[in-house]
């Protein structure tokens, strides 16, 4: 074939040989010589996203059929020959789908089945690479579900991305650990470090979040590594209340309040996006004094409290979130108690009184609403149990009302119940939260709300490290 006086010449551009794809043909076409076949041709280079071409005995394209191919992987073309096609007309060609299409369908499972096995031979070469040049960043059999879908992911990402990976290097070792990285702690940023790291093209950036999205993975890793960063949060938070001399030194109004603010999901995973209300300031404030005395402040008027004699110090803090949909609000108030405080009856008797103020508040007086008061605390006295252990009612709930309920509960009881409902992913993950995971977790994570000694326990630690390997301690990436 000549364009323009020059010869075309497509084999520089073919990978291999075209290879014909043997059809598990309905009996209706078993008795056709020659036999339709799809002719599977690959490319070396991107080709726009092509249909399957419909094509006479003699290989020539008369139409495009069916959806787009699209791959992440594999660059191809399939070509549908069949002698069924020598002498069809325009209106018979518009028919196929209707007069041939168990034909078609075949066809394009044939394509399909041809795809995944070049994906994986393909990727499985890539693999292969890295592992030789040392810096494939897996070693031996994964350990749990989720690290097998990591690497399954990382290991499709760093195919498409091939021809984009600098050839040789410490920029391609940094552009593979880069992958590893985001997949391991936040699988959101790598069409990122895609996009502006390795400069990969629109057209591979939007077949791979089709393969990405259609296969979930990404969505497991996501999920995988909010399962693990909460169970280490409650084992943080365990670690720090079960010590006498951290539970003594932890700050309500800077440490405690913004730990617990960022963690709404231990009251319900529906609280964890909830807004907080300004509205609610005026009538909230004008309750506290009366109902819970002047040592109770509220989450968005908190300032560094300080004794006659110079010393921080202690208050019980105010947390408000409100959520809305086209049918409901909900409303929920959590009383943060000092660790230091043992709840008894004057306590709880001021979140019950407080409680019937709000919502008897002629602002919110027959409002539409449900309200949930929680009083946390470390601990609490046999004297309400009674109050919060009432039969056929939940534990903890101590007024229940059809517009309000109040609530007790120890952080014990609000980490085992946040603890049991993560139990299943927890099993599925094969995780435990270790004493060196939930600490590591706390300083990386929370090192501005931790008390000072247990804060100084890892920059000791690491300056110790430093001592002892002579090199600087290298910059940690934060999930």
């Amino acid at each position: 074939m000549t364009f323009d006086g020059k010869r075309l010449d497509p084999s520089d551009i073919i990978v291999g040989e075209p290879i014909d794809l043997r059809l598990d043909l309905p009996e209706e076409y078993t008795q056709e010589d020659p036999a339709p076949v799809v002719t599977f041709v690959e490319w070396n280079q991107r080709m726009s996203d092509r249909r399957m071409l419909i094509c006479n005995a003699d290989g020539i394209a008369l139409y495009e059929q069916g959806r787009e191919w699209t791959d992440s992987i594999v660059s191809f073309t399939p070509y549908l020959r069949s002698s069924l096609f020598n002498d069809i007309s325009v209106d018979d060609l518009h028919g196929l789908p209707m007069s041939h299409g168990g034909l078609l369908d075949v066809a394009a499972k044939a394509v399909q089945k041809h795809l995944a096995l070049r994906g994986a031979q393909i990727s499985a070469a890539v693999v292969r690479q890295l592992k030789d040049e040392g810096i494939y960043p897996y070693s031996g059999p994964s350990a749990s579900g989720t690290q097998a879908i990591e690497r399954q992911t990382f290991d499709v990402v760093v195919t498409v991305a091939r021809d984009a990976l600098p050839v040789k290097g410490a920029a391609r070792q940094l552009s593979v650990s880069l992958i590893q990285t985001a997949l391991e702690s936040s699988p959101g940023d790598l069409h990122t470090i895609l996009a502006k790291v390795l400069a990969l093209s629109d057209e591979d950036r939007r077949h791979l979040k089709n393969l990405l999205d259609s296969t979930d993975l990404t969505h497991v890793i996501e999920a995988a590594t909010t399962v693990t960063n909460r169970l280490n949060f409650i084992g943080a938070l365990r670690k720090i209340l079960a010590d006498p001399q951290l539970r003594k030194d932890l700050r309500e109004v800077d440490q405690l309040h913004p730990m617990i603010a960022k963690n709404l999901w231990l009251f319900g995973e529906d609280w964890n996006m909830a807004m907080n209300e300004v509205g609610l300031t005026n009538v909230l404030q004008a309750h506290l004094e009366d109902q819970l005395g002047e040592d109770v402040v509220l989450e968005n008027q908190l300032e560094p409290v300080t004794q006659p004699d110079g010393r921080s110090g202690r208050v019980d803090v105010l947390l408000f979130r409100s959520r809305r949909d086209d049918s409901s609000t909900e409303r929920l108030i959590i009383e943060l108690k000092r660790p230091t405080v043992r709840v008894g009856k004057k306590e709880l008797d001021q979140i019950k009184g407080y409680a019937r103020a709000i919502v008897d508040d002629p602002q919110y007086s027959g409002v539409d609403c449900k309200w949930r008061f929680y009083l946390i605390t470390y601990d609490y006295s046999d004297k309400i149990l009674r109050d919060i252990r009432q039969k056929d009612k939940p534990e903890g709930l101590a007024d229940d009302h059809h517009d309000y309920e109040v609530w007790v509960k120890s952080w014990g009881e609000i980490l085992d119940t946040a603890e049991k409902k993560l139990l299943f992913f927890q099993r599925q993950l094969n995780y435990e939260a270790t004493d060196d995971r939930v600490t590591q977790h706390l300083r990386e994570s929370y090192s501005r709300f931790i008390p000072e000694a247990l804060a100084e326990d890892g920059q000791n630690g690491a300056a110790a490290s430093n001592s002892s390997t002579g090199s600087e301690t290298p910059s940690t990436l934060h999930p």
